[in-house]
């Protein structure tokens, strides 16, 4: 039976900063917090690239683990992504809003089940018919 040992040569996990990245005028005209921030963010991507490039990262988390104020996190994410370092792929959100998003989702979805249900009686599948073209014509004005 063999037992593993800790290899003595490996290394404890790092975050590489490339000398190449360093030297790009971009990366020279950043701020720090905004360095620190980068480095944070290549910290949480994985070796295996599970996760294929994309993060998420909220400005209290982030401001979290760097200690900073989430102003200076949303000025320095704004930085980021004007310099070509990041790349916004949704909005963010107010926990209200997806929320609200989520229950007009299962409201919806209720009702499609009412209105493409064939014993339901036939009052309750016109009511959802009618309720489902309300809100069918307040999201297609948007």
């Amino acid at each position: 039976m063999t037992t593993k040992r800790p290899r003595k040569n490996r290394l404890p996990p790092f975050i590489p900063v490339i000398k190449a990245t360093m030297a790009t005028p971009a990366w020279r005209t950043m701020s720090p917090g905004a360095r620190i921030l980068n480095i944070e963010l290549r910290g949480r991507l994985r070796n295996d690239y599970a996760n294929n490039g994309k993060l998420w990262l909220s400005c209290r988390d982030a401001a979290k683990a760097i200690g900073a104020t989430t102003q200076s996190i949303v000025r320095w994410f704004a930085e980021n992504e004007h310099y070509g370092f990041l790349r916004k792929l949704t909005e963010p959100e107010t926990d209200l809003a997806s929320r609200a998003r989520e229950a007009t989702g299962a409201c919806l979805n209720v009702l499609l089940e009412i209105a493409s249900d064939s014993e339901a009686p036939h009052s309750a599948r016109i009511k959802a018919a009618k309720i489902l073209s309300q809100y069918r014509s307040l999201f297609a004005r948007r």
